[in-house]
């Protein structure tokens, strides 16, 4: 449910204007211009109040005036001129607002808990910014429109249309060129990590990086495979660490790397690549699961486009760009593996039920994704700027300070303590702040100067709420201070 609704002429009001607004159930958006278009929204929980006027001229032709008064420092008011059912509108902000507020609080709440039930790093969006109104006019429309298609059985590698759809994602936003033949879908990334194992095999020996996300190694532990950590700079894995480890399948987070930020450069992506030719039948499995969130520098080509020599398995997730729930995930093979990847794995049932797929495929082909990605990044970005203001002026300059906030929906954050990892997290987690030490993601031990630092998975903070959590925690820590 919603409202759209055009600015109208005062005089008989009438709609001869290029302005119209856009209100639904989480976001309120303003279309303005004919030859320039220019568009400013505002997600319904920023909105704090809103007050209808209606001059005489609009009582006569039955127009009002709505003004929003929002806590998004780019658009502090936004007004809503001449509209019909204003009334009607007003009412609808006043109840939508209000209730995404409330569901804000709990949401955010749930990452200063600190508890056991704390959420697994990385980062993932905000619930409160999933675009339920849209989602839910889509999952409808797949309703109504396939009926008693959707119990029918569906390819292995996933609807056809749904891989057609990823590939036009991918070629407008990342540059890739990509078959639809060489992309699988399949319930969450840690489906194809035991999918890969399974097709190189548990006797070849995988590289993991140094640290980097725990569950990627305990899944690898799990399935008695050898596994050898690669030591890292920070440019990435070092090459020269590469080709001493004996590793035949090296498992990359190049992008952005968890939990360091790490953005590899070209040249470094360049010698990876180069390693892949060398000897063997080495590959790459490339996980570009934040590649979206990239808030500064010129964007860096997936190492998948680079590979010329079909040795790139590249993957990524819907989970960390429009909702956690959302276990859809996909994987795009090189052409040269495709046979025998039918050969060996052809038999496996994709894990994605239909109705999540048709629903997805018209949220990519209806342009709501790329929308979605634009408005995510104007909020995080603006969150994160919060964040690095905050944490830049006394009293918090003295006793911490970030160290990578370029990358991703984390960062790192140093502390000045002589505190260990472990009595500065509880410290920490006394204060409601649930923030895990760097030393907690090595493979092995961790190195030394990893400690006092913890990684910030920001997604989900009101800077407000994180700034007042962690001064609690100051006259603790400065007490700990050399």
């Amino acid at each position: 449910m919603g409202f759209t609704e055009k600015k109208r002429l005062v005089l008989f009001g009438l709609p001869w204007t290029f302005t119209s607004y856009h209100i639904e159930e989480d976001i309120l958006t303003i279309d303005e211009g004919f030859l320039k278009k220019t568009e400013n929204d505002c997600y319904m929980y920023r909105i704090q109040d809103v007050v209808l006027n209606r001059s005489l001229l609009e009582r006569l032709f039955g127009l009002g005036t709505v003004s929003c008064l929002t806590s998004d420092k780019t658009h502090l008011r936004l007004e809503l001129v001449h509209i019909k059912n204003s009334k009607e509108v007003k009412e609808f902000i006043l109840r939508k607002s209000e209730e995404a507020r409330m569901k804000r609080r709990t949401v955010g709440m749930q990452n200063l808990d600190g508890g056991p039930e704390a959420p697994e790093p990385p980062a993932k969006p905000s619930a409160a910014l999933f675009p339920f109104s849209v989602w839910a006019k889509l999952m409808r429309g797949v309703i109504l429109d396939e009926g008693e298609a959707l119990l029918r059985p569906m390819p292995g590698a996933g609807l056809s249309a749904l891989r057609r759809a990823i590939c036009d994602d991918l070629l407008r936003r990342r540059g890739m060129h990509v078959e639809p033949q060489q992309v699988y879908i399949g319930a969450g990334a840690e489906y194809f990590y035991h999918l890969l194992l399974e097709f190189f095999g548990r006797n070849r020996i995988y590289g993991l990086e140094t640290l980097g996300h725990r569950k990627i190694a305990r899944i690898y532990a799990a399935s008695g495979v050898q596994c050898r950590a690669i030591a890292m700079d920070d440019d990435g894995v070092l090459p020269d660490a590469l080709a001493a480890s004996g590793a035949e399948i090296l498992h990359l987070s190049p992008s952005h790397h968890y939990p360091t930020g790490i953005v590899t450069p070209i040249a470094r992506r360049q010698a990876i690549l180069q390693w892949l030719t060398e000897e063997g039948d080495r590959f790459l499995i490339e996980d570009d699961y934040d590649s979206e969130f990239r808030f500064s520098g010129r964007p860096i080509p997936p190492m998948q486009t680079m590979d010329f020599a079909g040795r790139v398995i590249y993957m990524n997730t819907f989970s960390k760009t429009i909702a956690p729930a959302l276990r859809i995930s996909y994987m795009i093979l090189p052409p040269r593996l495709l046979d025998a990847w039918e050969e060996k794995m052809g038999f496996y049932s994709c894990t994605v039920p239909a109705f999540e797929q048709l629903t997805l495929t018209r949220f990519l082909d209806g342009g709501y994704f790329e929308r979605h990605l634009s408005r995510m990044r104007k909020h995080y970005r603006a969150q994160l700027a919060a964040l690095r203001a905050a944490l830049a002026e006394p009293p918090f300059a003295e006793i911490c300070a970030i160290l990578r906030a370029d990358a991703g929906l984390h960062f790192v954050l140093q502390f000045h303590t002589d505190l260990t990892d472990d009595a500065l997290q509880a410290k920490l987690r006394a204060a409601g702040l649930n923030m895990p030490p760097l030393s907690g993601f090595y493979v092995g031990a961790p190195d030394a100067a990893a400690l006092g630092r913890v990684v910030v998975n920001y997604a989900d903070l009101e800077p407000e709420q994180f700034t007042a959590a962690l001064r609690a925690a100051l006259p603790t820590l400065r007490d700990a201070k050399s």
